[in-house]
Parts: structure tokens; C-alpha cells; sequence
């Protein structure tokens, strides 16, 4: 973060609603990820689907544990492009889900990590291809244990380290930017309506 997005940051509420979903998920908002992971206070979950019931973004509930929610957040069609390449549904077979739909491979998600918070099973790392991170590093991770990686960002890298560093300051300007539009009076609605209009724009030009 640079000192004067800094600055910026200092002078606003960092623990509203509004900033922790827009700076934690700016990736996913500016269209450079394909899904992000939210904890947060159950008491609020009703607040942000109601900040999301305007927009093209999803929320998808993995599973509760006391007063705390986990969060799934996506575009449908960006997150069901994911889950069905071939490489990443290989994945997800290996791993044990029969699911052929997005809802349906969602809710064998859900189940495993809820199972994971009981207790009763080890955390579902194939949960790496929900949050679209590449092949080699879901699997990497996997075989690895979380060990002997290359290098740690938003997620433990296994290949191709220089491409993943220079992805992870991409998602660090995103960031950057989602609280420069929120100081200067944005709302996340209007944020989230923002880049869906860029990225329409973009599609409708490459084709």
C-alpha cells in the first residue's frame, strides 16, 4: 500500500462493511479473480447480501462456526467457466466430487468444510480451484502438504514465481484503487456496477 493510499485508509472506517468487502475482495470486483473468501460476523451477512442484491456478484454460504460465516463471493458464469475447465474438474474429481453443476459441486464444498470445522476432516485444499488458483499451485499444494513452496502471497506459489508475483501486485493495486473510489464517495454498489459496465464494455469490443 503506498503512503498516500495510506493516508487515505487512515481517515475512513476500515472496520465498516462496505471497506473490509471492497478492499478484501477488490480482485474479485475488478474482474482479476474469479471468486474471494470472506469470514465475518454472521450478524452482518444479511447487510452484505443486501449490498450485493444489485450487482452481478454472488454470495455463497460455506458454513458457520459460532458468530462467524464463511463466505463464498463470485460471478456465476466467471466461476462456472472455472470450475469446468479440464484441468480444474480433473481436480475436483480426483479430490472426490461428483457434482456436475456450480450448485452442485458448491454444495460438496460446503459439506467437506463444514466437516473440516467439526472436526472431523482435514480442510478441503481443492477449495484452491473455487478461488481460482492455478493448477499447478492447487496441486503443488496438495502434494506438498503447504510445504517447500516458492513463495507466499494470496496463495502459496509452486511454479512459475515471478508470473504469481507480479499477479499478486496487480491484486495489491486493486486494492488500492477500491479505497481511493470508496474515499472519494463511492459505494460498493456503485463500485461493483463500475467494473461490470468496464468489463461489458471490454467484451463487447473483443468480440
Amino acid at each position: 500500500m503506498s503512503r498516500d493510499v495510506l493516508e487515505l485508509a487512515n481517515s475512513m472506517d476500515r472496520q465498516g462493511l462496505e471497506w473490509q468487502t471492497a478492499v478484501q475482495c477488490a480482485p474479485l470486483i475488478t474482474g482479476l479473480k474469479v471468486s474471494n473468501l470472506m469470514m465475518l460476523p454472521a450478524s452482518c451477512e444479511n447487510s452484505l447480501l443486501n449490498l450485493l442484491a444489485e450487482t452481478d456478484i454472488t454470495c455463497f454460504e460455506l458454513g458457520r462456526m459460532g458468530n462467524r460465516v464463511s463466505l463464498l463471493l463470485y460471478r456465476e458464469a466467471d466461476l462456472e467457466a472455472c470450475l469446468m475447465q479440464e484441468a480444474n474438474l480433473r481436480i475436483l474429481r480426483e479430490e472426490g466430487y461428483t457434482g456436475c453443476s456450480v450448485s452442485g459441486i458448491l454444495t460438496e464444498l460446503a459439506n467437506r468444510y463444514a466437516e473440516c470445522r467439526n472436526g472431523r476432516c482435514v480442510f478441503p485444499h481443492e477449495m484452491g480451484v473455487f478461488l481460482g488458483y492455478p493448477e499447478e499451485d492447487v496441486r503443488g499444494f496438495i502434494r506438498n502438504r503447504g510445504q517447500h513452496f516458492l513463495m507466499a502471497g494470496y496463495w502459496k506459489v509452486y511454479a512459475d514465481a515471478e508470473a504469481k508475483k507480479k499477479l499478486f501486485d496487480a491484486y495489491n493495486r486493486a486494492s488500492d484503487t477500491m479505497i481511493r473510489l470508496l474515499h472519494a464517495g463511492r459505494s460498493l454498489p456503485e463500485i461493483i456496477r463500475l467494473y461490470k459496465k468496464k468489463r461489458d464494455r471490454y467484451a463487447g469490443t473483443a468480440a
